[in-house]
Order: C-alpha cells, then structure tokens, then sequence
C-alpha cells in the first residue's frame, strides 16, 4: 500500500480552499466546499495506488500525479517518494495563477 504524510503547507492550503470554494460562492452551501477538500484528500490517500509522473526537476518534488475531478478542473498532487513513503509537498491545480509556470516544471 504506502504511507502518507501530508506538509504542513499543504494542509494550511486545502483548509484555506475551503473557505475560499464558500466564501468566493463556488458552492452555496459550506457542506458542499467541505466535500469537495474531503474529496481531495480522499483522493491524496490514494496516491501510491495511482499512475506517478517524474517531475523535470521541480522544485515541488520529484514525482506528481493529477486528479481531474471534472472537465474543468485537474488537481495536481507533487510528492517525495521513498520505497512506501510518500509525503505529499504541494497541490494546485489548472486555475492556480502561477500554474503556466509550474506546470513547466513537472
């Protein structure tokens, strides 16, 4: 299977989605902001089971897999990987506006 950890960055960024997916009004009821990061880090804990990327040097992590949750939207998980250990270092996804520029990276 494989043991995760996540980075502290990373669990401030997905709380801070949270409110962001409510407070910004792309869910009218909080509940439905909640499931959708529960359903991020659903999908983090799925990772050693998924298809891994090397990255091109990032200075993210070495490896990265995507998570598309809908026709728009594709969430980018970057990860250290070390036999089963993997400790997942950054998330954003295609609407992140630096993502032209870390995308190149991977």
């Amino acid at each position: 299977m494989g043991q995760i950890a996540i980075s502290i960055l990373v669990q401030q960024k997905l709380e801070s989605l949270l409110e962001l997916l409510y407070i910004k009004g792309y869910f009218g009821f909080k509940e439905d902001a909640i499931n959708y990061v529960d359903d991020l880090v659903n999908f983090i804990y799925t990772i050693p089971n998924q298809k891994h990327l090397l990255t091109n040097n990032s200075k993210y992590g070495s490896h990265y897999c995507k998570y598309k949750v809908n026709k728009h939207t594709t969430w980018f998980f970057i990860f250290e990987k070390e036999d089963d250990m993997f400790l997942i270092t950054h998330v954003f996804n295609n609407h992140t506006k630096d993502y032209p520029d870390t995308i190149k990276q991977l």
